[in-house]
């Protein structure tokens, strides 16, 4: 995506890098520790929002 042009010359946005894998990793890992401290909502409203998202458990446990 150009995002202007100077002098004839196309000027792009910096692009960042795709994390390594382990950077990956640790930031999931960082989430769910974050998950696992937080009150979950009951079983229940869990199912609500899921389906309601029109995720399935098998898909988010293969997410996982």
């Amino acid at each position: 995506m150009c995002v202007a042009e100077s002098d004839g010359e196309r000027v792009y946005p910096e692009v960042s890098p795709v994390p390594a894998e382990d950077e990956l990793f640790s930031a999931v890992d960082a989430l769910l520790e974050q998950v696992a401290q937080d009150e979950l909502p009951a079983p229940a409203e869990r199912k609500r929002l899921r389906e309601a998202a029109g995720l399935s458990q098998a898909g988010i446990a293969k997410a996982l």
